[in-house]
């Protein structure tokens, strides 16, 4: 069975910390990443160290590795 990580997905659980502004999704090192911006770090900080760990999905599928983006604003195309 495939576990899609998508736009809508990813809004879906981020938002329950905030207004989610963007999200931007990408292929690298032979996974999926994404980038989601909040309007404040605190924000962000919630999200973070509540979701580290967890799974999108139950049964253990699409756990999630956070870590802070060194860019300060996305620019999604």
């Amino acid at each position: 069975m495939q576990y899609a990580v998508t736009v809508d997905v990813l809004h879906t659980v981020f938002s329950g910390f905030g207004n989610v502004q963007k999200i931007a999704i990408f292929e690298k090192n032979g996974g999926t990443q994404a980038l989601i911006q909040y309007p404040d770090v605190a924000t962000a900080a919630v999200a973070k160290e509540t979701l580290e760990g967890h799974c999108i999905y139950d049964g253990g599928y699409c756990k999630l590795h956070l870590s802070y983006s060194r860019h300060t604003d996305l620019n999604v195309k």
